[in-house]
């Protein structure tokens, strides 16, 4: 149970959960524009208005009479507050808790809430170490011996198929292409990747551009940003879109760069990675325990800093992409398959019940 869109980890490894001991019912507390994706399982969606819609939480606890749970797993922190407070608390549910993001960078008022959700839960997963790493002292003696990291997983196969002949940007374009998909908001750190693409524009020799996949809350300051720069012509703001025209977003480029300022685990990393491109991203612990060696890496709050990382890695040339590219690939196949992801939940419910 949790908060489901359309680029929902959650319910994107539900999809490969195919063990004959568990039924899933996935649900969504909030409105959900969800469409069923490539593998068409539709969540239960209990529309949420609010937080505190109590129509909404009426209808959740009467689908918990109802379903009679062993296993909760719940993610995000109103859905798993509610969920571990009706689904533990009343149901009596076996209760799993996950953990998506850096808990240095989480509001007061989410502490306090997730502090709940953990207490009750007899498993946590948290989506990387360095998210348990980030968590307070007290939180950790909280949760003891019960928690356990288990590593997002990608559909490479849906990446693999994916075409790159509708990308979501206009014409055919014989420069290279720098890439990069995530939500417009202060995390991803966009504001600072313009500023630094500015100068690789009048640095590098060849014809180049950025296109940023994705919408969000920042979009209007990036867009006076890139204006003010004068490097309009180079730069392509896309928009939000669809999972597999990401995927074929991802064909078209040349490399990948992730600029954040700070990470849970960063699936659309990893998903460039498994499309073979050439990765810069931010020298912070979480990309570097998730990405690894492959990465070329930049100090993400000095502009200049991302400009040398994407000029180096453009002075290396396609021979260079190439090489690096298929080092991402492998990684990325090794270590966070979906499918191992969703083996990684079952046997978390089968421990707890």
């Amino acid at each position: 149970m949790g908060q489901i869109a359309p680029t929902s980890v959650p319910l994107e490894v539900a999809h490969f959960i195919n063990d004959s001991r568990i039924r899933l019912h996935p649900v969504a507390l909030y409105e959900s524009e969800y469409s069923g994706g490539a593998h068409g399982r539709h969540p239960i969606c209990l529309e949420a208005k609010s937080r505190y819609d109590l129509s909404a939480l009426y209808r959740l606890y009467r689908l918990l009479r109802r379903l009679q749970p062993d296993v909760l797993h719940v993610h995000h922190t109103m859905p798993a507050f509610w969920g571990a407070l009706l689904g533990k608390g009343l149901m009596r549910a076996r209760l799993v808790r996950s953990e998506h993001n850096n808990y240095m960078y989480r509001s007061v008022g989410q502490r306090a809430i997730n502090t709940v959700s953990q207490k009750l839960a007899d498993r946590v997963l948290c989506n990387s170490y360095n998210t348990y790493r980030s968590m307070e002292a007290w939180r950790k003696r909280l949760l003891g011996e019960k928690w356990r990291v288990v590593y997002n997983g990608i559909d490479v196969g849906r990446i693999d198929q994916a075409s790159s002949g509708d990308p979501p940007f206009e014409g055919q374009y014989s420069g290279v292409t720098v890439g990069t998909v995530g939500r417009l908001i202060d995390q991803k750190n966009y504001q600072r990747l313009v500023q630094a693409f500015a100068q690789v524009v009048e640095g590098v020799r060849q014809e180049c551009r950025l296109v940023m996949v994705g919408d969000g809350e920042k979009r209007k300051v990036i867009e006076q940003e890139v204006r003010r720069l004068g490097i309009e012509k180079h730069v392509v703001l896309a928009g939000e879109v669809d999972r597999d025209t990401v995927y074929a977003a991802l064909h078209s480029f040349d490399c990948f760069v992730m600029p954040s300022l700070w990470e849970g685990f960063c699936n659309a990393v990893v998903e460039a990675m498994a499309a073979g491109l050439p990765i810069i991203c931010s020298d912070i612990p979480t990309l570097k325990e998730v990405v690894g060696d492959v990465a070329i890496y930049a100090d993400p709050e000095r502009p200049e800093s991302i400009t040398r990382a994407i000029g180096a890695l453009l002075e290396e040339g396609e021979g260079g992409w190439k090489e690096r590219g298929g080092k991402a690939r492998s990684r990325a196949l090794e270590r966070y398959s979906i499918e191992c992801t969703a083996d990684e939940y079952v046997e978390s419910y089968l421990q707890v019940t």
